[in-house]
């Protein structure tokens, strides 16, 4: 495990959430899984189809190519990703 540091601005939206589970990741006050985010990814890929497949995991690529294409550094990123 390791610790993230997250902007007090994401803190403020969290605590507005009223977020009673524990987890950033809650669908109606319950833990969001692992299958119930994928279930959701696929209804919202069934929804708005995109070009090619893709999975949850993916998010963590776009957040990553969205980081660097508005200026974030490298480095940064490297940390935020948790690679060494």
């Amino acid at each position: 495990s390791r610790r993230l540091y997250i902007p007090l601005s994401l803190k403020e939206i969290i605590i507005k959430q009223n977020v009673k589970t524990g987890h950033v990741f809650n669908y109606k006050n319950k833990i969001l899984g692992r299958g119930k985010m994928q279930r959701l990814i696929n209804e919202f890929k069934e929804r708005y189809p995109v070009h090619g497949d893709w999975n949850y995991h993916d998010l963590r690529h776009s957040f990553a190519f969205n980081f660097l294409t508005i200026g974030g550094e490298m480095y940064q990123l490297q940390a935020i990703l948790g690679h060494k």
